[in-house]
């Protein structure tokens, strides 16, 4: 199976003990408030990130890419845009969301207006294009 296929199977399990009011999959004691686990933290977190780069993902010189503006469900909640909003980036940010892990928000975002497909060494990416204020 591939690597976003385990990704993928991981987020439904942990988004099933999420929606049903399970904590121990999330390293707490089954419903009493506890906080999840740094490591709980960290797998729900790279499910989103691994859902986002997929979403992110566009063919440069191809039409409508990157158009669709979403708010990210980490980094403060900032606007980000992507070529896709996939069911797999809605489920794991609602996973990410109700989880109870902290959002390592430093208070500020960067406003994008829009976003752009550029080729990296890893793929085409969609990459956000901010104004600049004089």
């Amino acid at each position: 199976m591939s690597r976003r296929g385990r990704a993928a199977l991981g987020l439904l399990a942990l988004a099933a003990a999420v929606g049903c009011g399970s904590s121990s999959a999330l390293g707490g004691d089954g419903g009493d408030g506890a906080a999840p686990s740094e490591a709980a933290c960290a797998a729900l977190e790279d499910d989103y990130l691994n859902a986002l780069a997929v979403a992110k993902s566009c063919t440069p010189g191809a039409a409508n890419q990157c158009a669709v503006a979403i708010d990210r469900a980490t980094a403060c909640k900032c606007p980000d845009f992507v070529n896709v909003a996939t069911d797999t980036l809605a489920r794991a940010a609602t996973a990410l969301e109700q989880s109870g892990c902290p959002d390592a928000c430093t208070g500020a975002c960067a406003l994008p207006k829009s976003a752009t497909c550029i080729t990296r060494i890893e793929g085409s990416s969609c990459v956000n294009v901010t104004s600049t204020m004089n």
